[in-house]
């Protein structure tokens, strides 16, 4: 069937997203996932759509700061002066990996609207470089083939990231207002990777920040990442689901002994109980990228069942039991209910203790089936007649917005590829593995070539950054580290308990502005029940309504609210109470604290030839001003994980 261009490229985010969802093999973990197929749990409805809404400006900033003749793009960033008294600091929340485009509305909320209002400072949002609008023009040239998205990407690293924001913040401006580093304390907050940024700039750029919140930091980078999964191992036992775990082990092992023996109608059938019959939309959203190569059938298998049974995991570090991976183990128990009872799995026996294997395999596709369409949209189901090369021949020069959202959609899995790792792989040693063992590192890098080409073929190579910010041991003043207990993502930062870990002493005592805690020790909190940005995703003080329920019809969801992620914020606020008055003015320093590139392999150049096109933005917010300007039009999709714990 013919699809007519102007409907195809108005859902090409959507499919772009079910593409990444099920080639996702290669992402950092389900934490984009989590961004990309359900916002609404990271963006909860607003009771008042009718806000205010900051303005969104420009800056231009070098693609390559490390060429002083670099040609530029355009960077995003959105100011908010609700709460802002002139002399006040700047609070410089750092979005991340993900489009900023509409969280104007969510920047008086929460974490970051409580310490604007305190302290009655003014709020910039940071779009991060290759995320939403954030990149280089394309021109017609450019088409989403390895090589050519690649060369696009070669400047997409950490440090030419954090470089921009140290671009950004000496030459920002607002209106007449005192704004400069020099002149008035900058704070950064982020959470996740934001939250490694904020530690590194830090470090790097202690004249320019004053202050970092560092909000489950992954500061220490690596390749293999199987710890991600003991988290999520010792919570089911701690929960009373150690049943559930058997079951999930059972089904890997079924699934590996037939990816072991080449059972290719064992493994169609199990997908096929998993997603309807041929054709079907559910069919067609995992199905509708397969390569027609006949020599990529069990790759296609591959990528298919880990993301039919990724799907367990996907919010896990968000929500820990309360979302998917609690509803999954009770719908276990309740699929199998003849009396339509609803039975809450914890202490139960499982499936495979009281059913042969087949009807225990039967049990838990059927399950899985039933949750799929509970976290699918409609725009994520592809339209009849689209295909992949449809897709990698968009005309970027006419569709420059569908375009940039494509690259949005590949841009953390480019970073995962060249520098950052954090592959959440089996470990097939320990008896308590989640997770089929084609989950490996010789997979992950085969998806990274298959996307990129030649310029990923060596790997991520994450030891020039833990090099130079010396990973778990980071120790720079000023920077409060808070994590959640029962985020697996605690293992990177310096709260980390792992057992290669360094394992260093925190405090909760306030050091001096300037100074460290002392020797090894560190200032942070670890968030008692906490998960994944805890104190930043919050409301802080409100909790969630009683009246939320989960994606298993009847079974309640708890409320969600985590008392000592309150707890994690005012001590932020008591140490800002410190640290800010503190500062000192001073002289920025002329030198750039950018050092090149050191990743594994360099992709191509990001020229006229490879789709990239030179340019930047004039105009602007005539009181909000940094380098060239433009007057604000879009909205921003989400915010890391900002208040909302329960799956629906």
């Amino acid at each position: 069937m013919f699809f007519p261009l102007f409907l195809m490229v108005t859902w090409i985010t959507a499919q772009a997203t079910a593409s990444l969802l099920r080639q996702g093999s290669v992402r950092l973990s389900d934490h984009s996932l989590t961004k990309i197929i359900n916002r609404d749990i990271l963006r909860p409805a607003l009771e008042n759509d009718d806000l205010p809404t900051a303005p969104k400006s420009y800056v231009n900033l070098p693609l390559n700061h490390g060429d002083p003749n670099s040609p530029k793009f355009r960077n995003s960033y959105w100011v908010d002066d609700t709460f802002y008294s002139p002399g006040g600091p700047i609070f410089f929340v750092d979005n991340g990996e993900d489009d900023a485009d509409g969280a104007e509305a969510y920047l008086r909320m929460g974490a970051t609207g409580s310490l604007a209002r305190e302290f009655k400072g003014l709020l910039i949002l940071w779009e991060h470089r290759f995320y939403g609008t954030s990149m280089p023009n394309m021109t017609s040239a450019m088409r989403f083939t390895p090589d050519k998205l690649a060369a696009y990407l070669k400047y997409h690293t950490i440090e030419q990231a954090l470089e921009d924001v140290a671009v950004f913040a000496k030459q920002f401006t607002f209106g007449n207002e005192t704004v400069s580093p020099g002149e008035v304390p900058w704070v950064f907050l982020g959470g996740s990777y934001p939250g490694a940024r904020a530690a590194w700039v830090r470090a790097r750029n202690p004249d320019i920040f004053h202050v970092s919140l560092a909000s489950s930091a992954v500061v220490q980078l690596q390749k293999n990442f199987w710890q991600y999964y003991r988290v999520i191992e010792d919570t089911l036992v701690k929960t009373g689901y150690s049943n559930c775990s058997n079951d999930i082990r059972n089904v890997t092992k079924w699934i590996d002994n037939a990816f072991d023996d080449q059972n290719g109608p064992a493994i169609d059938q199990f997908l096929g109980k998993v997603t309807g019959p041929a054709n079907s939309a559910l069919w067609n959203f995992f199905h509708y990228d397969d390569s027609p190569d006949p020599g990529a059938i069990w790759d296609n298998r591959r990528d298919n069942v880990k993301a039919a049974t990724g799907l367990l995991y996907r919010d896990f570090q968000y929500v820990g039991m309360n979302g998917v991976l609690g509803a999954f183990c009770d719908g276990l128990q309740y699929y199998g209910d003849s009396t339509n009872t609803i039975t809450n799995f914890r202490n139960a026996r499982g499936i495979f203790e009281v059913h042969n294997t087949s009807d225990a395999i039967d049990i838990y596709t059927g399950v899985l089936a039933a949750l799929w369409p509970k976290v699918l949209k409609n725009e994520d189901y592809p339209p009849d007649g689209v295909t992949q090369d449809q897709l990698e021949n968009v005309d970027c020069g006419r569709h420059q917005d569908s375009c940039k959202q494509i690259v949005t959609r590949w841009s953390w899995v480019y970073q995962t590829c060249i520098e950052f790792g954090g592959y959440q792989i089996a470990n097939t040693s320990r008896p308590t593995n989640l997770i089929p063992k084609f989950d490996s590192i010789e997979n992950m890098l085969k998806d990274c070539k298959s996307y990129f080409g030649n310029a990923v073929a060596g790997g991520p190579n994450p030891d020039p950054i833990n090099k130079k910010y010396s990973g778990w041991n980071i120790n720079p003043p000023n920077v409060f580290w808070t994590d959640g207990e029962i985020d697996p993502w605690r293992a990177l930062t310096p709260n980390s308990i792992e057992a290669n870990a360094p394992k260093r002493p925190s405090t909760t005592k306030i050091p001096s502005s300037g100074s460290t805690a002392g020797g090894d020790t560190f200032f942070g909190f670890v968030i008692k029940g906490g998960s994944h940005c805890s104190d930043l995703g919050q409301y802080v003080g409100q909790g969630l309504k009683d009246n939320q329920t989960s994606i298993i019809p009847g079974v309640k969801a708890p409320a969600g609210y985590v008392p000592e992620a309150d707890t994690a914020h005012d001590l932020f606020k008591d140490a800002l109470r410190v640290w800010l008055p503190a500062f000192k003015k001073h002289s920025l320093s002329v030198e750039s604290s950018f050092t090149q590139d050191t990743t594994s392999s360099g992709a191509g150049s990001g020229n006229n030839g490879t789709g990239a096109s030179n340019g930047g933005g004039g105009g602007g917010h005539k009181k909000n001003s940094a380098t060239s300007l433009s007057p604000p039009r879009y909205f921003y999709l989400a915010l890391i994980a900002m208040g909302v714990r329960a799956i629906l």
